[in-house]
């Protein structure tokens, strides 16, 4: 039985990273955020015109809400 791996994220410069909560950079996300969240297995980044992208935690683009 594997640990289940915990994530943060860090959003500098528009930029959200992802990183294992060890603090190993894991992947960037996307560019142009206000800010970011983890919502379950996905990160939900809120952009400068207030809609929130929707990512998954590989990176990939899910969604704009």
């Amino acid at each position: 039985m594997s640990i289940p791996t915990s994530y943060a994220l860090k959003v500098s410069g528009g930029q959200v990273r992802l990183y294992k909560t060890n603090g190993t950079f894991v992947r960037p996300i996307v560019s142009g955020a206000k800010s970011a969240v983890l919502q379950g297995d996905e990160v939900h980044a809120t952009m400068p015109d207030g809609k929130v992208r929707i990512h998954a935690l590989s990176g990939t683009y899910k969604r704009t809400i």
